[in-house]
């Protein structure tokens, strides 16, 4: 833990629920005309603090040295000062405004650096996790899936480290959702879709609403010669890369699309490798697929997560054996 992580800890009312409110304010215009923000104001000792605070982030977000941080330091101490002149007869007094509004700059430096890191979160391997956001968004992550959550005044921004999620989005015309996985970004002001990083790129799901998706293949080139597009989609449709880069969309089953959300693998005449490698996202054990098998092509409903229950199906109804290799993997291969 830093320095300013510990002294952002330790100082509490009413200094740290200033930088508190200020951060909340600075980052969702809804807050300042919240009940709650204005109870906490109406307390005499609150509003000259809060101000104050204002005055620094302010400046804050701005600074580049030494030189501006003493400019803050200046402007909130004047600022407080002229809220409560009468007091500042005192010398004493005088003297620990000052400390405090030192320390006011400091914690707001802790803030400011707090702020601007990404929060992350994750779900295990078979397990779903819901992440509800400050703004009113909630995101749905799947198994052994990781996002990095990160929020500013004019932005909300994703990013899809592994594996997929669904995010259903709280309306602010204001402050766009972006939503980036590796290559491709999906852009939305209010709406539910689902978005699954891909090693051949993105897969971009939409439930509700509109939203656009920007591509860039870097295959194409670098920098402004890379190629890039943008496409917009309607409910029931569904975004995924072609070999070549270039956007595909096709219209899908949305509970089909949708059902890892309750549990459930739904393969519809699809590949056996695609398949386990969906079913792989639930198991520390992935199955491997000999490529004699993997363009042999399998439908059915299974639990997520019960591995053996998919093994015995697939040997079962299909022309494929299971045998472990040297590492305890089991291995599928086709046999006639």
């Amino acid at each position: 833990m830093s320095w300013l992580d510990k002294l952002y800890r330790k100082h509490k009312d009413p200094v740290r629920e200033a930088i508190e409110w200020a951060h909340r304010v600075q980052t969702d215009d809804d807050v300042k005309n919240s009940e709650e923000f204005k109870e906490w104001v109406r307390v005499t000792k609150h509003l000259p603090v809060f101000d104050a605070v204002m005055s620094s982030v302010t400046i804050i977000s701005e600074f580049s040295g030494t030189p501006k941080i003493l400019r803050m330091r200046r402007l909130a101490l004047e600022s407080f000062q002229s809220s409560r002149k009468a007091d500042f007869y005192s010398w004493h007094y005088a003297t620990a405004a000052a400390s405090a509004l030192s320390l006011v700059v400091l914690i707001c430096l802790a803030l400011f650096y707090r702020s601007n890191q990404p929060i992350t979160y994750t779900a295990q391997f078979g397990e779903r996790r819901t992440v509800a956001l400050s703004d009113g968004s909630r995101i749905l992550l799947d198994s052994n899936s990781q996002v990095d959550v990160g929020f500013t005044r004019n932005a909300r921004l994703v990013t899809i480290e592994r594996g997929r999620a669904r995010f259903d989005v709280a309306h602010n015309i204001n402050r766009p959702f972006r939503v980036s996985a590796g290559a491709g970004t999906v852009i939305a002001v209010g709406t539910a879709f689902e978005v699954e990083k891909l090693q051949a790129g993105i897969l971009v799901t939409l439930i509700q609403g509109r939203v656009m998706v920007q591509q860039t293949d870097a295959r194409s080139g670098n920098g402004m010669h890379a190629k890039s597009a943008t496409t917009f989609l309607s409910p029931g449709e569904q975004l995924t890369e072609s070999e070549d880069g270039l956007p595909v969309v096709k219209r899908v089953d949305l509970d089909t699309a949708t059902a890892w959300e309750t549990g459930r693998l739904v393969f519809q005449n699809v590949s056996l490798g695609d398949a386990v490698e969906e079913v792989n996202r639930y198991t520390v054990h992935p199955i491997a697929v000999d490529p004699s098998a993997s363009k042999i092509r399998i439908s059915g409903v299974f639990n997520a997560g019960d591995v053996n229950a998919f093994i015995k199906a697939v040997t079962a109804y299909l022309p494929v054996s299971a045998s472990t290799n040297a590492g305890k993997s089991v291995v599928l291969s086709y046999h006639s």
